[in-house]
């Protein structure tokens, strides 16, 4: 019975501790909005964040599937100390999900201007999507990270870099 408080216990810790990263993440991303919003006026703002959104559908598409795999065997190789796998398994993982999501960062470097023009009918969005195209490297890598660190029951840590830095 001891056994299963402590573990619920840890389940409410981590829950909770969740809860208030994310409320955290929420609040900045508000506050950058905002300021985002004030700086570059309506018309700017709405460049930034279309752009933003290719940018994080870019990363959910190069990290492969990878994050809910690794997040499996990181967990699985820490749940028996075997720190070789998930070493092996975290290095294969990031490796693969960086060749794809730079090589999406390039694609969608070089075809921002058509993509801006026949996508989505605002020229003017190629500049910004150029900008922020190396983001998919950025976002998908913290993707995986923040999985992995799940996996080795770092909850705290996963909720930083996923709901607070990333935001």
């Amino acid at each position: 019975m001891k056994l299963n408080q402590s573990h619920m216990a840890e389940v409410l810790r981590g829950a909770g501790l969740a809860f208030v990263l994310r409320g955290v993440g929420a609040g900045l991303a508000f506050l950058l909005n905002v300021v985002i919003g004030r700086m570059l006026g309506a018309e700017g703002a709405g460049l930034y964040f279309l752009a933003l959104s290719v940018v994080s559908i870019g990363a959910v598409i190069t990290k492969l599937g990878l994050d809910k795999t690794l997040l499996r065997f990181v967990a699985a190789g820490a749940s028996t100390a075997d720190w070789n796998r998930v070493v092996g398994v975290f290095r294969t993982g990031t490796r693969l999900a960086a060749a794809s999501s730079l090589t999406g960062a390039v694609v969608v470097f070089v075809a921002a201007p058509l993509m801006a023009e026949h996508f989505f009918g605002q020229p003017p969005l190629g500049g910004p999507l150029r900008a922020i195209s190396l983001g998919i490297f950025t976002f998908a890598l913290m993707m995986l990270l923040s999985e992995c660190l799940k996996g080795l029951k770092r909850i705290r840590d996963s909720m930083l870099v996923s709901g607070v830095l990333t935001r």
